[in-house]
């Protein structure tokens, strides 16, 4: 019981060690780009950690994704409702 505790503790502690890590990291290139100027590339960089925690392959088949226009959700003529296609406006 006390090994399957341990590692339940040190996952814990990896998982906020690298939150940690992944906000410095991003507060930091949003401050250098603030200072900068670009006031929208700063805004977009916020609620940015999926990209910067993501695997490169999950990442590549996202984009695929929206390249594709992929319907995510299906609309509704009872409720009048239009699909949600991932990517498309």
């Amino acid at each position: 019981m006390s090994l399957v505790t341990d590692s339940l503790r040190l996952l814990s502690y990896r998982k906020n060690f690298n939150d940690k890590v992944v906000n410095v990291v991003r507060k930091d290139k949003q401050h250098s780009i603030i200072e900068e100027c670009n006031l929208v590339a700063a805004k977009d960089l916020k609620k940015t950690r999926y990209i910067l925690t993501a695997s490169r392959m999950t990442l590549h088949k996202k984009d695929e994704y929206t390249a594709a226009e992929r319907v995510i959700h299906k609309g509704s003529g009872f409720f009048k409702t239009d699909d949600i296609v991932e990517g498309g406006v």
